[in-house]
């Protein structure tokens, strides 16, 4: 179909050159040239992706785990922001409201552990004393919001005893969801959702992918550089062939993905905030704001799909 679509494209112009004027002929065969290289420079160098790495994140804004493979499910990867870390708001001390890393970048030490038989357990930093995450399936269910969604959880007991330990000025559980995120009630960014694309406590899709070419990018132009880690993803990917080649941000043309025998469907961009400045190997806060300054410079997208929506948040994955 490609090879069709290029002879027509190449036959389409050279029969518009044959009424054109004398004068106007060498530029359009220049043109006419540049396609003809660029065509020809595809087919021989066709797009082709790889994996570089996978990642899961069993519980929110805690630290991820590298794995050989993912599971994919129709509510998203499997074990995947399966947990919250949750605590008693100030205005309403009966309720439950999600902590991320937005609010405590100490979050990324929480290290997990995922077993064989799907289950969670945690330790923190360098302690090695380790806590497993077990749940009644009877226990009290509630809702909680989560951008504009609402996940229904049930607290793991325990689990506050332990995080006392860690965060000892703050009152803080963790929680199993039982039901996550849908994303088709956002008010906000419903349109590029399908129906009944729910997933665990994630803040939009159910998969996130970045770039390895646009870490590049971005840190061409950063020192000391950001790491993968600061984005969290769920699959990083790097590709070759002449067209990529050309892209410093793949990020932007892509619609569909296909991996193995996996077609993702790409709903939009990532649009980044305070938590992509976390240096998640210490749990701090990067004091330049990067990589989120760097990129506000470059990755501030308006256009006709998401128009202001975006607000002051770049994309990037």
């Amino acid at each position: 179909m490609s090879d069709f679509l290029y002879t027509g494209l190449y036959t389409t112009l050279s029969s518009v050159l044959s009424s054109v004027p004398v004068t106007l002929i060498i530029p359009f065969q220049v043109i006419i040239l540049l396609i003809t290289i660029l065509i020809t420079l595809h087919l021989l160098f066709p797009p082709t992706l790889l994996v570089e790495s996978l990642h899961i994140y069993p519980i929110k804004s805690a630290a991820g785990i590298q794995v050989d493979s993912l599971t994919l499910t129709s509510k998203g990867v499997k074990n995947d922001r399966q947990y919250v870390v949750l605590q008693r708001p100030k205005d309403n001390p009966n309720g439950w409201e999600v902590v991320t890393q937005r609010e405590n970048p100490r979050l990324a030490l929480l290290q997990p552990k995922l077993h064989e038989d799907d289950s969670v357990s945690i330790t923190y930093s360098s302690d090695p004393s380790s806590f497993d995450l077990t749940f009644d399936p009877s226990s009290e269910k509630f809702k909680v919001e989560l951008f504009r969604c609402f996940v229904t959880c049930s607290i793991v007991p325990g689990s506050s005893s332990f995080l006392l330990r860690h965060f000892p000025s703050k009152s803080y559980s963790i929680a199993y969801v039982h039901v996550g995120r849908d994303s088709t009630l956002d008010p906000k960014w419903s349109d590029c959702y399908l129906p009944s694309e729910s997933s665990g406590a994630v803040d939009g899709s159910q998969l996130l992918l970045t770039f390895a070419r646009s870490l590049s990018t971005l840190n061409s132009s950063l020192s000391p550089a950001v790491k993968m880690s600061n984005f969290r993803p769920n699959v990083v990917l790097s590709s070759s062939g002449f067209l990529p080649f050309l892209m410093k941000w793949e990020d932007d043309h892509l619609r569909t993905v296909s991996l193995s025998s996996v077609k993702l469907r790409v709903n939009k961009l990532c649009h980044r905030c305070v938590l992509s400045t976390v240096i998640q190997d210490v749990g701090e806060f990067d004091g330049r704001l990067e990589p989120l300054k760097s990129l506000r410079k470059s990755r501030y997208l308006k256009d006709g799909r998401f128009g202001d929506r975006p607000g002051n948040s770049p994309g990037f994955g």
